[in-house]
């Protein structure tokens, strides 16, 4: 098999997360002064649906805030390390049709809240997708036991199940 064929969906879905960032730093650059220019195609947005952008509802998931990094940079982190997990264990297909109906679920939810007071607000950001992840690899392995270095300084040993809990509490 060529090199291609090879790379994971993972590696691909990283890839353009990572891709959308540069782009939206690279656009939103003063001396190009066109900041929304992705925003406008490719975020979730009320206007958007309306103007018949529904291929938004899965784009957004590809951009992220260039003004706030962590935002990004979290979600990557979360998706690479779950998925690297959950890719062997549910597939390729599976793992992208969890991505794409998370994603879009996530957007339709977020449109459901926001139609009659939406205005001009977009919705960028892959949370919806991850946080399914999350949640099937919480199904996957509840009780397993995850350790990490919050701030790079204090030792955190979690479940997935209470990530899960957190992650529900934070978004209620």
């Amino acid at each position: 098999a060529s090199k291609l064929e090879r790379t994971s969906v993972l590696h691909w879905l990283v890839s353009a997360i990572i891709a959308g960032y540069a782009l939206q730093l690279a656009l939103g650059s003063q001396w190009l002064q066109r900041e929304h220019l992705l925003d406008q195609r490719f975020a979730l947005s009320i206007a958007g649906l309306e103007a018949g952008r529904f291929w938004t509802l899965f784009t957004h998931s590809f951009l992220h805030s260039p003004h706030f990094i962590f935002h990004g940079l979290v979600n990557v982190l979360a998706l690479y390390f779950v998925g690297r997990e959950l890719l062997p264990l549910v597939g390729a297909r599976r793992f992208m049709g969890i991505y794409a109906v998370a994603t879009a679920v996530g957007g339709l939810a977020w449109v459901a809240a926001h139609w009659k007071f939406g205005g001009g607000e977009t919705l960028i950001g892959a949370s919806a997708a991850v946080y399914a992840l999350v949640v099937v690899f919480a199904c996957f392995f509840p009780q397993q036991e995850l350790r990490f270095w919050m701030f790079f300084v204090i030792p955190v040993t979690l479940k997935p199940r209470h990530i899960v809990y957190a992650l529900a509490g934070f978004d209620i």
